[in-house]
């Protein structure tokens, strides 16, 4: 549970900031190449994408429909009316995405006198962007006229050119080619590589921009005229290319042919790899998105992740870094053991989990059996903290040996399986801490990560992880919630250890040390704790080595991370059933309209009527659902609530204050 605060300060670093402009779809940016406005005209276009990208496209057409209505100028009507076209892409259908392209030629072709070198420009963009929907579709006669207007437009450009006429013709050759391919004429498909190979090398300055298309033309032609070897060749080297590496498109090729190959394992990972990289408004999105998710189709949930999908997905699904007053290494959630046995008579084994912040998520992955689980913070820190507990889990066997990896103890705590939470505790009390032990199992940890792993994280990324490390082992099991670190996010309050009561538990306003939290039950005396027993520490060792606890980087009201976790969950044809949301709402309520789009995304996500909220509470908010509230040491208690009908409730306006979000949950 979060301590109130004023707000949360959001905050990123440049590089994560570049990384997001560069993944912002087409349509989201304006003519010049620039970010759009955060307006709400934008906000639809993203939306948009968002809708034609998991597959709802005749509902991102009505918005469309209405944005083309009401553009304010030419300008605004042709990106709505070039939106349509791609959203029409994604159902392949060539005629009226070539209608609307259509329409945006012309706009150009008002803008000649004014602009005449962009104006032909975009005309021949436009046409080629047409032509390559055609192609994707099958329309191979369509394909061509759109490929040869598109050539022709773009060679009317006057001097002084800003586009070379041998980009053009390469363009033209490299379409020809390809659909010769489609036709099943080797021979002339030959001659067009050939001649866009000449074109090439004519042309050096032209060349360093288009060569990485030139294998990618070998490699198409290959496949479609099954020539499998030379196909996984070229394809292969062409995602080796810079600038290549996240092309759906492209990727999709490799995984054609290793299907056609009979190779259906290597197939698989990489419709897989193309369906994530097709988040885009764009024709090789387009494609590639439809086109995977029908191959994908019934597979559900992998049992295990690949060390670079698991980083793929840390990354690619996750938001820019935000901040929090406190570093929250530890719950302060006493009660979260207390709402477990409802859950368990709810919710099923094999759904997906969602939660926030740290290690208290693994208790409720433990009771709930998920199929995966994705953490999403707006602290990046918390994800350092997850890849921590990673390594740790994955090099230790035992809870003893997980413990004295985690308090950098000198000596391994020796210990029975049978001994008890608090039993191990007081070993660990017993047994120093050691610097040079602290600094070896540091090295074992980056080294886990980074060689075993091959998680590229960068410089801030281990400083970040080292002062996770750091405090574990400066604090020892009396960290507390409120503790701060040299790393700590601007905003933060006062550091130690708090006070500690009896059984191991902060009373009253103090907060409860890793220790009590460890040593919690669910009320009726049982410890359902990762580290209650030895059974418990080893199921959350195999979720960990199989890699299905994701840690992401995301705003609960952002519009990435959420939305994102969902498209996978549906594609893969399973749900969301429970999503662990701590006290976030409460914060989400006081900061603008955060609160609307958290429910918004939600209610974008892959539900069914078992799928429940885990909240958290403390004094003054109450609760709903009848009798008396069980709260350990007046600190806090969980709430759990039906996740459809507070979606319900939100968008029928019964949900305008987190008071009223307690009412309506219960025990």
């Amino acid at each position: 549970m979060r301590s109130p605060t004023p707000s949360l300060i959001s905050q990123s670093r440049t590089l994560a900031i570049v990384v997001m402009l560069l993944a912002l779809p087409a349509i989201a940016m304006a003519q010049g190449g620039q970010p759009a406005a955060r307006t709400p005209r934008a906000d639809s276009l993203r939306e948009v994408t968002r809708l034609d990208i998991d597959g709802t496209t005749s509902k991102a057409r009505e918005m469309l429909q209405a944005l083309i209505a009401s553009a304010p100028d030419p300008l605004s009507r042709s990106a709505a009316q070039r939106a349509m076209a791609m959203s029409y892409a994604f159902d392949s259908d060539c005629g009226n995405a070539a209608a609307f392209e259509d329409m945006v030629i012309a706009y150009w072709a008002t803008r000649e006198q004014a602009e005449p070198q962009n104006a032909f420009y975009q005309q021949g963009e436009m046409a080629n962007e047409a032509a390559r929907v055609c192609i994707d579709a099958g329309d191979l006669d369509a394909a061509e006229r759109y490929y040869r207007r598109g050539t022709a437009l773009g060679l009317k450009e006057p001097e002084p050119r800003t586009h070379p006429a041998s980009l053009w013709h390469y363009r033209l050759e490299h379409a020809l080619g390809r659909l010769a391919a489609r036709r099943g004429n080797k021979s002339d498909a030959q001659q067009h590589i050939a001649q866009a190979r000449r074109i090439l090398d004519g042309d050096p300055a032209m060349a360093a921009a288009q060569e990485r298309f030139f294998p990618y033309l070998v490699g198409y032609v290959a496949l479609y005229t099954n020539d499998l070897a030379a196909a996984e060749t070229q394809l292969t080297s062409m995602l080796s290319v810079q600038g290549n590496q996240s092309d759906p498109f492209m990727t999709a090729l490799l995984g054609m042919t290793y299907e056609k190959m009979g190779q259906g394992t290597k197939a698989q990972d990489f419709y897989r790899k193309a369906y994530d990289l097709a988040t885009a408004h764009t024709p090789p999105a387009a494609f590639a998105r439809p086109f995977a998710r029908k191959k994908l189709g019934g597979q559900g949930i992998p049992t295990r992740l690949a060390d670079s999908t698991f980083w793929r997905l840390m990354n690619d699904y996750s938001e820019p870094w935000g901040t929090f007053r406190s570093e929250n290494f530890v719950s302060n959630e006493t009660s979260l053991q207390w709402v477990i046995p409802q859950l368990q008579k709810t919710i099923k084994p094999g759904g997906v989990y969602l939660g926030v912040a740290p290690d208290q998520n693994f208790t409720y992955i433990l009771a709930l059996k998920p199929s995966i689980a994705f953490i999403v913070d707006i602290r990046h820190q918390n994800a350092m903290q997850h890849l921590m507990y990673k390594a740790i889990f994955e090099m230790t066997n035992s809870r003893a040996e997980f413990l004295s990896m985690l308090f950098s103890k000198a000596q391994p705590i020796k210990a029975a399986d049978t001994t008890s939470a608090i039993g191990l505790f007081q070993l660990l009390q017993q047994t120093p801490s050691d610097s040079a032990t602290y600094v070896k199992n540091f090295a074992a940890i980056k080294d886990r990560l980074t060689r075993v792993h091959r998680f590229a994280l960068n410089d801030s990324e281990l400083v970040s992880l080292d002062c996770v490390y750091g405090s574990f082992f400066s604090q020892g099991p009396l960290i507390t919630y409120n503790y701060s670190s040299s790393c700590r996010n601007p905003g933060g309050f006062g550091g130690g250890r708090g006070a500690v009561g009896p059984g191991f538990r902060g009373g009253g306003g103090f907060m409860p040390t890793y220790l009590a939290m460890i040593a919690e039950t669910d009320g009726t005396g049982l410890n359902r704790s990762y580290i209650a027993n030895e059974v418990n520490f080893r199921a959350i060792k195999d979720f960990e080595e199989r890699n299905l606890i994701v840690p992401l980087t995301g705003n609960f009201a952002g519009d990435k991370a959420l939305r994102t976790v969902g498209t996978y969950v549906r594609d893969r044809g399973a749900k969301i059933t429970a999503f662990y949301v701590s006290n976030v709402e409460q914060y989400l309520f006081q900061q603008a309209d955060e609160a609307t789009r958290f429910y918004k995304n939600v209610e974008t996500l892959p539900l069914d009527s078992t799928s429940q909220f885990i909240r958290s509470s403390s004094g003054g908010f109450g609760g709903g659902g009848g009798g008396s509230l069980q709260q350990q040491s007046g600190r806090s208690y969980q709430l759990i609530s039906s996740i459809l009908d507070m979606v319900k409730a939100f968008n029928a306006g019964e949900l305008a204050t987190y008071y009223q979000v307690i009412q309506l949950s219960h025990q």
